[in-house]
């Protein structure tokens, strides 16, 4: 039978030949069409619908950064790893904290807490806090001193109150009542040198040219064959208090007389004394109230005398230990600790004598411990000038790494005139044991004042040269006495 319909072409089919929307996909085997048969940009995205492409049709690195546009933030989900984001990314939006202002408040509040109870210098695991209640922090000074009252100034002793004149033989040994050390004048009866001189005492602070005043002190006395006369005051116009002990049964008071005439002597003795050995530590007090001079021994009154009328102002008084005039039947031998001179009547009925060492108080005109070497450890209590200029260094405070910056705050006090600080009284910080210091960035006033006449200063955030070794400076300038006195009653610092 013959063909049936169009007769087959004989010609190769183009795409002219083929009727628009002839070809559906169901007509296009799997696989039929592959990539190499697409041309260039025949695909627009226009071509693409929602999906019809996933992550297993992209290949390897096909992604490039310049396909791809700022993409939402709503897109990003999941962790981002730290390497995928720069810092500059981050800090950009940041706003640096300064915890300065934070730590100096702390700082204040541990000043706040250190003052109120009395403690000694301490330190926080990066701050320090020092109130001067001792010693323990201060490393190093220059004209200046802590005082009894527990801040620093600047002061330059007038004169050193033993001044032992050239010719004195007291010693400075162990064994002292309280502390390692004791005044020693032990040696030969016969020995006329040994002895401890004050300077003249008409210029200490305080003195008590006429009134009360209390001399104790602890003292282990030799076996005496003849007069032992510990102590005296004499003055250049033969004015004289001399206590000395004639045997083991009476204490005598050698009180004012006209020298060389000894026939004006008012000797007073006392009696019922008890023997004292060598190897007991006995206190002895005199205390003179109004006119009445009382005598204490180991705390037991043993008798006064009446109308003693010793004016410390008339000639020039001196403090002797261990002799009288020089004679040699009236020297003493022995130790001698804790000496006290007072301006006030300190006891003034039986008593307990002291069980520890005397601390300088308001009343307090002379206190030597001996424990210096040159007997100058009463230089609280000796008459003083403020010098013009003064450093204070703090002992090393060890930070657990090496710093950078330290600031912290201060407290003084204008105890006459006003200072300026920055001016009369700088801090200086260093973080490397003092190679370097470098002055305080800033000095903040704050308000309300400390306490009454204590202000606080805040000491700005300060770069020092890296270390692990942080001490503050003090440095005054421009004091004078009465007229600029400013005090430094207590600092904290911050590292």
């Amino acid at each position: 039978m013959g063909y049936i319909g169009q007769a087959p072409a004989n010609k190769v089919v183009t795409t002219s030949d083929i009727e628009d929307d002839a070809i559906t996909s169901a007509k296009i085997a799997t696989g039929t069409v592959v990539a190499s048969d697409l041309g260039a940009n025949s695909v627009d995205s226009s071509e693409l619908v929602d999906g019809s492409i996933d992550t297993s049709h992209i290949g390897a690195s096909q992604v490039t950064d310049a396909k791809i546009a700022d993409m939402a933030a709503t897109k990003l989900t999941g962790s981002i790893a730290d390497a995928r984001v720069p810092a500059s990314a981050v800090t950009q939006h940041v706003t640096a904290f300064d915890d300065t202002n934070l730590r100096n408040d702390i700082a204040a509040l541990a000043l706040h807490t250190a003052v109120s109870d009395d403690k000694v210098a301490y330190n926080l695991p990066n701050a320090m806090i020092e109130q001067f209640q001792d010693d323990s922090k201060i490393g190093t000074e220059t004209n200046t001193d802590r005082d009894a009252s527990e801040f620093i100034d600047t002061k330059t002793v007038a004169v050193s109150f033993w001044n032992n004149d050239g010719s004195v033989d007291a010693t400075r040994v162990t064994g002292g009542k309280f502390g390692t050390y004791c005044l020693s004048t032990l040696g030969n009866q016969t020995d006329t040198t040994r002895w401890l001189k004050s300077n003249a005492i008409s210029g200490l602070s305080g003195m008590p040219t006429t009134g009360d005043f209390t001399i104790e002190y602890w003292y282990k006395d030799r076996n005496r064959t003849g007069a032992d006369r510990p102590w005296s005051i004499n003055g250049d116009d033969g004015r004289m208090l001399t206590v000395g002990q004639n045997d083991t049964t009476q204490m005598n008071l050698y009180g004012m007389y006209t020298y060389p005439s000894s026939t004006t002597t008012t000797d007073t003795n006392f009696t019922g004394w008890t023997t004292e050995a060598v190897s007991t530590w006995t206190h002895h007090a005199i205390v003179r109230e109004g006119s009445t001079i009382t005598m204490y021994d180991n705390g037991v009154d043993h008798g006064t005398r009446a109308g003693v009328s010793l004016n410390l102002s008339s000639g020039n008084p001196y403090f002797y230990i261990g002799r009288r005039d020089g004679s040699a039947g009236e020297m003493w031998a022995g130790l001698m600790d804790e000496f006290r001179f007072s301006n006030n009547a300190r006891w003034t009925a039986d008593f307990t004598p002291p069980s520890s060492a005397y601390t300088v108080d308001a009343n307090t005109i002379l206190l030597n411990h001996f424990e210096d070497t040159n007997f100058a450890d009463s230089k609280q209590t000796i008459a003083s000038i403020h010098s013009a200029t003064g450093t204070l260094i703090s002992t090393a405070n060890t930070a657990s790494a090496a710093q950078t910056k330290v600031s912290g705050v201060m407290l003084y006090k204008d105890n006459a005139g006003t200072a300026t600080i920055g001016t009369d009284l700088k801090i200086y910080f260093t973080c490397n044991g003092g190679t370097n210091w470098t002055e305080a960035a800033s000095y903040g006033t704050v308000s309300p004042v400390f306490s009454t006449g204590v202000k606080m200063i805040r000491l700005g955030d300060t770069t020092c040269t890296s270390g692990t070794d942080v001490r503050y400076k003090a440095v005054w300038a421009n004091q004078s006495t009465s007229s600029k006195e400013t005090q430094l009653h207590g600092i904290g610092i911050n590292y």
